[in-house]
């Protein structure tokens, strides 16, 4: 039986971490926040009421925390696990340690393991530039490993998310599995950004215009079991007069139009490869495309 979680602490007040704080905070289970960020650190002070233990020293973490988020960067973990495990040493033993990289291996927290503790990593896969707790609710997260991650599934549900446990991925699927992610969060954000920046020289509304097309897009690409590429428009019939307009008028922008040409020519790739459009319009309209970019 999944034991449950009391006593949380959190290591690192970044976005992910004041996130997860804001969402334990309601839970009634957030015990502890560390910080060596000054700046930070009086942020954290300032937002979590005085029961929270807040501080820049590892050896302040409340004797009775169950589980310790690793929220840092992705290249300071395994740095953090061994300052912590060398600090509180056997006071690890029994306690759920985990990291929230969806790029990284459970085992770079091996120098927490050495001491007894628990070992994850938990991602969740979300995008985190605004940080309140309702975000957190849907989404999927990735644990490994397997073993004893009752505990730690549990606790993402009370978040209102969904687990999903994984065991013995491998660096490559691990690797594949964030990269998705990436693709979905930091390309889209630059795509959209990309048609939103065009939108403002067209003179509409992006607020008004945007939604619905992008979410019939996102619809079609998760409901359409039949069509390999559900894609419509001068990039899916390869209509190169039209593309040849949204050239010219962009020539006044390099910015816009470099970033147009560049998605460009990923989209006509794509067509190209799921079979939409043939190798010979395939090949004029790449070719005059890479002569703007």
């Amino acid at each position: 039986m999944a034991e449950e979680f009391q006593n949380i602490t959190i290591i690192g007040y970044g976005k992910l971490g004041e996130t997860l704080a804001k969402a334990f905070f309601n839970l009634k289970i957030l015990k502890c926040i560390i910080e060596n960020n000054s700046k930070k650190l009086q942020k954290a002070r300032a937002e979590l009421p005085q029961e929270v233990v807040v501080s820049d020293n590892f050896r302040n973490i409340p004797k009775d925390t169950d589980i310790i988020f690793l929220t840092v960067s992705d290249t300071a973990i395994e740095k953090t696990a061994k300052e912590l495990s060398s600090q509180l040493a056997s006071a690890l033993s029994g306690k759920y340690i985990v990291h929230c990289s969806g790029a990284l291996s459970y085992k770079i927290l091996e120098s927490c393991r050495e001491y007894g503790a628990k070992i994850f990593s938990v991602h969740p896969y979300q995008t985190f530039f605004y940080n309140y707790p309702e975000i957190l609710k849907d989404i999927c997260w990735s644990i490994e490993p397997e073993e004893n991650s009752e505990s730690v599934s549990s606790l993402i549900k009370l978040t209102g998310g969904k687990p999903f446990v994984f065991n013995n991925r491998t660096d490559a699927e691990r690797a594949l599995y964030h990269a998705s992610a990436v693709v979905a969060s930091n390309m889209l954000t630059a795509l959209i950004q990309t048609a939103k920046d065009i939108s403002v020289l067209a003179g509409i509304n992006f607020k008004e215009f945007f939604p619905p097309i992008i979410n019939t897009t996102l619809n079609n690409l998760l409901n359409d079991k039949n069509n390999p590429l559900p894609m419509t428009g001068p990039y899916a019939r390869a209509d190169i007069e039209t593309i040849k307009l949204h050239i010219s008028a962009l020539t006044a922008e390099p910015e816009l139009l470099r970033n147009y040409c560049l998605f460009a020519l990923s989209a006509i790739d794509t067509a190209h490869n799921k079979k939409l459009v043939a190798q010979k319009d395939f090949e004029e309209i790449s070719d005059f495309l890479k002569k703007y970019i």
